[in-house]
């Protein structure tokens, strides 16, 4: 899945030449473009918030979308409730807009020993909170070594 508004994934990306093999979903906020579509892309209009893709509404799109592979491939949908799980990777903003949501339950943290100062990328982008106890909370479940760099990871609290 990648979240893309404006639908400027390159035709000539892996997750476009592969689409027919493995199912590639790009989430919008515009009408689906031919030009993705055409590659077999399936682009999925949601609602949006400031410009981007509405999380919730990424949530809720995602597993419409799920359900009906469900049933296309198994001619009925799933028993019981099959709840999405979900790795969500990218920069900051798109951080701060799923941790805003409240739709975060781990965080996955790499942390690299150099510094970039204040023209570095922010790992959460603008992230307004009203007060300190409305922050998002989270535990430290572990802590790895890779390489030079620190792998941790973090619970909901």
């Amino acid at each position: 899945m990648v979240l893309d508004s404006r639908q400027r994934l390159p035709l000539t990306s892996k997750l476009v030449r592969e689409a027919e093999r493995l199912p590639t979903v790009v989430i919008t906020v515009d009408n689906p473009n031919n030009r993705l579509t055409d590659a077999g892309v399936t682009v999925i209009q949601v609602a949006q918030n400031e410009g981007r893709p509405d999380p919730k509404a990424v949530i809720e799109a995602l597993q419409t979308d799920f359900d009906r592979r469900l049933v296309e491939r198994f001619g009925k949908p799933a028993a019981g409730a099959m709840g999405l799980n979900l790795m969500i990777e990218g920069g900051g903003q798109v951080a701060a807009s799923f941790l805003s949501a409240g739709l975060v339950d781990q965080i996955e943290w790499f942390r690299a020993p150099m510094i970039l100062g204040d023209e570095g990328r922010p790992a959460i982008g603008a992230f307004v909170l009203k007060d300190l106890a409305s922050a998002p909370r989270f535990r430290r479940l572990a802590v790895e070594t890779v390489g030079d760099d620190l792998w941790e990871r973090y619970g909901k609290a």
